[in-house]
């Protein structure tokens, strides 16, 4: 069934309405685990919309916080600053790549192991860009600061030596937090699909993609490419190690 140009203007509308209250609601009653839940709403309308509405309701929806965010507007308490969009908007990319990779399972281009392992290699090569060009350039007194202050408090608890600290583990502890970062974005990402499969079977939903998770294997020339990388990272210095 085909429908007419106002009845998409209309789903879009509420689309964009549906994503902005969630992730509001989300945020105002759940903000220690925020990134965790934000991209279910996005996925229960990824599931129900076609991939063009959805990538409109992603720009009007990463629009609407971004005007909020660039004239300090409050909602329900709530201050959506540049840490919060900058979360909204990297979340909002690779769950719609999540779906651009499903769409492309669906017309059977891609199979169901490779669309996790393209949308691993995306958020991958994200990682690599964001810690290149940001991550590592910029100060992170206040968080070697905070990660010292934690370690000294376990080895007090627990009576071991101090000593034991130095600025090197406390480095190498800072420069692998992104990748902690993108080893959980990628976890709750799945897990959120699944998650939100239940919530569509439970309002009687249909689902537009399905993906099987019980079969899944690595090719070969991903597997070599890995392990390579892997064995390269060991002859290398500073921050490209």
């Amino acid at each position: 069934m085909t429908l007419s140009l106002g009845k998409k203007k209309l789903i879009l509308l509420y689309t964009v309405i549906l994503l902005i209250t969630s992730e509001t609601l989300l945020l105002r009653l759940t903000p220690n685990i925020f990134p965790i839940l934000n991209s279910i709403p996005l996925i229960f309308a990824g599931q129900i919309l076609g991939n063009n509405p959805f990538f409109l309701s992603l720009i009007l929806t990463n629009l609407f916080f971004f005007i909020l965010y660039y004239n300090d507007i409050h909602i329900f308490e709530i201050n959506f600053n540049l840490r919060f969009f900058f979360n909204f908007i990297t979340i909002s990319f690779f769950v719609y790549f999540l779906f651009y990779f499903l769409k492309l399972n669906k017309n059977k281009i891609l199979s169901d192991d490779k669309v996790i392992i393209n949308l691993n290699l995306l958020i991958l090569f994200f990682l690599l860009a964001f810690n290149f060009f940001y991550f590592y350039r910029i100060d992170h007194q206040d968080l070697h600061n905070f990660i010292l202050e934690f370690f000294s408090n376990v080895i007090k608890n627990q009576g071991l030596n101090k000593q034991i600290i130095d600025d090197n583990i406390i480095d190498f502890v800072i420069r692998i937090i992104p990748s902690i970062n993108a080893f959980f974005l990628m976890t709750f990402l799945i897990l959120n699909f699944l998650v939100t499969d239940l919530i569509l079977k439970k309002l009687n939903f249909k689902k537009n993609f399905s993906l099987n998770l019980k079969t899944f294997s690595i090719p070969k020339k991903n597997f070599i490419f890995f392990n390579i990388l892997i064995l390269i990272t060991t002859f290398l210095t500073g921050n490209l190690k």
